[in-house]
C-alpha cells in the first residue's frame, strides 16, 4: 500500500536527531545513576578460569586495567539493552545489571521510556492522519539510534591482556540499534497519535 506524502511527512533529518538525543539521555541517566559504582557488579562476574582468578574485577585488576567510569556506564547501559559483552575470560554471556546491585535493575526502564517518548516526538513532527503513520514515524528514530549503538562497540570497548571487553557487535546492532528503538518508538508514536486525537476531540467539543 503507497504511503500518502500528505498524511506522512517525517524528515528523516529530525527523526535522525530525535534517535541521537535519546542514547545520548539513556547514557547520561545511566552514567549519573552509576557514576564509578560499575566495578561492584564486575566482582560478580565469574570467569572461566576460577581456580586463578575468580571474577572480572580481580582480573582486570590483576592486568592493570582500571575501567573509566565513563566506560562503566556505557557498559551498564548496552546491559540495560540485554546486549551481552565480548571477552575471552567469562563464561558465557555477561550482563552487568543481572550482576549488580538490585537498585541498578531500575536501568532496564531507562531505553524504553526514553524511546517512547522519542517515538511520539518524531510522530509529532511528522503530524501523520493515522495511527499506522504516526507510528511508523516514530520507529524511524533507530536512524540516529543505529549508528551510535555500534560507535558504542568501540568507544566503551577495553583492551586487557591482548584482548577486548566490549559489547557484542551483532546484538547491539540488532537488539540495541535497532530492534528497542524500532519497537518503543513505534509505540511512543501511536501514544502520540491518540494523545492528539483525543486532545483534539475535547477541544472542537469546547470550541463546539
Amino acid at each position: 500500500m503507497a504511503l500518502d506524502r500528505d498524511a506522512f511527512r517525517s524528515p528523516l533529518l529530525l527523526t535522525g536527531v530525535v534517535g541521537i538525543v535519546a542514547y545520548l539521555l539513556g547514557y547520561l541517566l545511566s552514567f549519573l545513576w552509576t557514576g564509578g559504582a560499575v566495578w561492584g557488579a564486575l566482582a560478580d562476574v565469574e570467569l572461566a578460569s576460577t581456580a586463578e582468578i575468580g571474577d572480572l574485577a580481580a582480573y582486570l585488576g590483576t592486568n592493570g586495567v582500571v575501567v573509566p567510569a565513563w566506560k562503566g556506564a556505557g557498559w551498564l547501559f548496552y546491559s540495560a539493552h540485554f546486549v551481552p559483552f565480548s571477552t575471552e575470560t567469562v563464561e558465557g554471556s555477561v550482563n552487568l545489571i543481572a550482576a549488580a546491585r538490585p537498585a541498578y535493575e531500575l536501568l532496564y526502564l531507562v531505553p524504553p521510556v526514553l524511546l517512547v517518548g522519542a517515538g511520539a516526538l518524531a510522530a509529532h513532527a511528522s503530524d501523520g492522519r493515522t495511527v499506522w503513520h504516526s507510528a511508523s514515524a516514530g520507529a524511524l528514530v533507530f536512524l540516529g539510534y543505529l549508528p551510535l549503538s555500534l560507535a558504542g562497540t568501540l568507544a566503551f570497548s577495553v583492551g586487557v591482556d591482548a584482548t577486548l571487553v566490549h559489547p557484542r557487535y551483532f546484538p547491539a546492532a540488532a537488539v540495541a540499534g535497532v530492534a528497542y528503538p524500532v519497537v518503543f518508538g513505534s509505540i511512543g508514536g501511536a501514544l502520540g497519535h491518540e494523545l492528539r486525537k483525543r486532545r483534539a476531540t475535547r477541544e472542537s467539543g469546547v470550541t463546539g
